[in-house]
């Protein structure tokens, strides 16, 4: 596996190791074809090279399909949506929807589809194409760029360390993530399309970057979800997934954040029957 290790939650170091969502279902497909994982780490803008010349069998590294793309390499079943969102210096007010970024100097990660989008949908931005997004970062704060145009979820993870940034309200489009393959290789594309339906991984990481569940290792904050009758049937269906497959201790993992869900919303619906009316509802006011 070919992947780029600073895209946190999709792939990131800890310690020596790489980890994330896109690692657990690597280590899905290799379990499934009886082989070792290994994982090797480069810039992003090198992961089509490192397809095409051999040197990787397959790339997981939050990968938007794209037409360009498609012309390189072949896509699996999509497993994952996000959005493209603007992160800038906070107090920063010069952008309030997407057209205020022409005239504008934007960091991006090189041969990202932001690097794409931006230069053939603005015809006056000044690009810095960073390999890394540590780097991009650096630019928003000492004021080289204005800002930076990256997926939410890591985006998220990348104020949470910088909190001199923050994330605009502001969506420039949605893109869909899919493990890619040598153009051509249909045999290991479709033996991975396979695995991803046995383990019910395409579509469960979905609704725009919000859910982010496929193995209890690779759970994140609640803070990301938006639409809670979506996250409560993919756990659901994952719990039922883990019991199946016997993995007792997955399971149990993801039935403990199911409950704290539950408590959660009960306290709100609680809260709304209180609201409603103080005299009948069983909340006290306290």
């Amino acid at each position: 596996m070919v992947t780029e290790s600073e895209f946190a939650p999709y792939e990131y170091r800890s310690g020596d190791e790489v980890v994330g969502v896109d690692v657990d279902i690597a280590r899905e497909i290799a379990k499934e074809l009886n082989k070792e994982l290994v994982i090797k780490d480069v810039d992003f803008g090198s992961i089509i090279n490192e397809l095409n010349s051999g040197k990787a069998d397959f790339a997981a590294a939050g990968m938007s399909i794209d037409e360009e793309r498609k012309k390189s390499v072949d896509f699996s079943i999509e497993y994952a949506t996000s959005e493209q969102v603007v992160v800038v210096r906070k107090g920063y007010d010069k952008i309030k929807s997407m057209n205020d970024l022409e005239n504008k100097t934007i960091s991006v990660q090189l041969g990202t589809v932001a690097d794409t989008y931006l230069t053939d949908k603005f015809s006056n931005v000044k690009l810095f194409r960073q390999k890394k997004f540590l780097a991009a970062a650096e630019d928003v704060k000492t004021a080289k760029s204005d800002c930076i145009v990256m997926d939410k979820l890591p985006a998220i993870e990348l104020v949470k360390s910088n909190p001199e940034l923050e994330i605009l309200n502001v969506t420039l489009f949605t893109d869909k993530y899919a493990i890619a393959v040598k153009k051509g290789n249909t045999e290991l594309l479709n033996k991975i399309n396979s695995v991803q339906v046995k383990q019910g991984l395409c579509g469960k990481i979905f609704n725009y970057g919000t859910i982010i569940i496929t193995t209890a290792s690779s759970m994140f904050e609640f803070d990301y979800v938006t639409n809670p009758n979506e996250f409560k049937t993919i756990l659901n269906n994952q719990i039922e997934a883990y019991e199946e497959n016997k993995m007792d201790m997955q399971a149990q993992k993801i039935a403990k954040a199911m409950n704290k869900w539950n408590k959660k919303r009960r306290l709100e619906v609680q809260l709304q029957a209180f609201n409603e009316n103080p005299k009948t509802s069983n909340l006290k006011q306290k």
